[in-house]
């Protein structure tokens, strides 16, 4: 299993590339693939299970956003 996270209707992950990564390394790592898996749903919130290669930083586009900031 990878990382979980909740997300409501209309909230969003990130997905980046982790820092100082070459296109050639990031080819190679996504020849695996991504996956995403939802681990339950209610209402208007769903927890997805995702699993990708470590040269992929996973955040929640709410904590990207204040980063920015």
């Amino acid at each position: 299993m990878g990382l979980t996270v909740t997300r409501r209707v209309g909230e969003s992950v990130v997905l980046e590339v982790a820092e100082g990564t070459t296109p050639q390394e990031l080819w190679e790592a996504l020849q695996g693939g991504i996956s995403v898996r939802l681990v339950a749903s209610q209402n208007t919130r769903a927890r997805l299970d995702f699993n990708v290669p470590q040269l992929l930083c996973i955040a929640r586009e709410e904590l990207v956003e204040a980063d920015l900031d």
